[in-house]
């Protein structure tokens, strides 16, 4: 039987708009699955465009990576699940401590209300 992502945050995107960075994330509540919005440093802009780059199973273009926050390892090490298809695999990923942070806010909440603030996409 193969693991699954569980309930983890699914990492989407990262990208600049009108001069600032943001990020954008999946969640699992319960019935409910928001896509949010949050802004994000310069380094944590760059370091989220790199975990999106990642390819541990192949490098061929077009394939559908799939990116969870499995938690953090560290303030500034976190855990991620890369999975392609049924490949996965966990990696670890250098990050500024505000996007561990901001991560591990997210994985803590258990009510969308807690989210009203976030622009929701």
């Amino acid at each position: 039987m193969r693991d699954n992502h569980g309930g983890m945050p699914e990492l989407i995107d990262a990208y600049e708009r009108q001069g600032h960075f943001y990020g954008t994330v999946q969640l699992r509540l319960n019935a409910v699955a928001p896509l949010v919005e949050f802004g994000l440093t310069p380094g944590s802009y760059r370091a989220m465009k790199k975990i999106l780059s990642l390819r541990p199973f192949d490098a061929i273009p077009g394939l559908s990576y799939r990116f969870f926050f499995a938690g953090a390892a560290r303030k500034d090490l976190i855990r991620i699940r890369v999975e392609l298809d049924r490949k996965s695999k966990q990696l670890e990923a250098a990050v500024p401590p505000e996007l561990s942070a901001n991560l591990e806010w997210l994985i803590s909440v258990d009510d969308p209300k807690a989210l009203s603030h976030l622009r929701h996409l």
